[in-house]
């Protein structure tokens, strides 16, 4: 009997875990299950946005670079600094016109004056001098402002003939903001698909541990069983001895 007795203990099946709950287990089983056909869909969707944003990026460096064809970037140069003269003549006009209509309100206020150039008096006259004065200085101004009029034509003239290279520098500005932009958008589609790859690998290794449990728990479950019919045994055999 004793002999039988230490046969049936060593058949007696080891238990790897004691106390798994089998309905937690199914139930984070289910959870998980449901998170990872999320996860890989969503990383799926993911992993398109990346080669989408790097054949847009290709796309807008390739419209940069046919925008770019035929750009001189000296004639820019000279319609910006045209462009900058040409300003500053408008301020000179602006300022040439209201000294020139000081001048015209002076002269017609000396208008209503008898005048005699044989008149000592009148032509020693300090306003009729004055007067004198201001109708040379009025041609004069009439001089500058033909001669800056003509400068600002010159100039409006040559931006207008080069308006396309003004045009075209700004079509150039914002294709290389699109470029910059579509090189942010690669950037960021390979981070996120990174960040929701990384996540599913991590739950998938957290699914391969929760299988590994229930199937420990099942295997443990019918080991308890056998181990339960050899406890039996082993009774039977102690009260026999008994």
């Amino acid at each position: 009997e004793i002999a039988r007795i230490n046969q049936l203990n060593k058949e007696v099946h080891p238990v790897k875990h004691t106390g798994l709950d089998i309905e937690d287990l199914l139930s984070k089983k289910q959870q998980l299950e449901q998170l990872l056909v999320s996860l890989k869909s969503k990383a799926d969707l993911q992993r398109v946005t990346p080669d989408q944003a790097q054949a847009h990026q290709t796309k807008q460096v390739e419209q940069l670079s046919q925008i770019q064809e035929g750009f001189h970037q000296e004639i820019l140069l000279q319609c910006q600094n045209n462009q900058q003269e040409s300003a500053r003549i408008t301020s000179l006009l602006a300022t040439l016109k209201v000294s020139v209509d000081h001048k015209l309100a002076k002269l017609a206020n000396l208008s209503k004056h008898e005048y005699d150039p044989n008149c000592t008096y009148c032509v020693n006259n300090v306003f009729v001098k004055d007067a004198m004065a201001t109708k040379v200085e009025l041609e004069e101004d009439y001089k500058t402002g033909t001669e800056l009029q003509q400068r600002q034509q010159h100039l409006d003239s040559f931006i207008e003939l080069n308006q396309n290279t003004i045009n075209q520098k700004v079509q150039i500005v914002q294709a290389e903001q699109e470029v910059v932009e579509a090189k942010r958008a690669v950037e960021l589609a390979h981070n996120s698909w990174k960040t929701c790859d990384s996540t599913r690998q991590l739950q998938e290794r957290s699914m391969i541990e929760l299988e590994a449990k229930i199937a420990d728990y099942y295997v443990d479950e019918e080991r308890l069983k056998i181990n339960a019919k050899l406890a039996d045994q082993i009774n039977q055999h102690n009260v026999s001895l008994q």
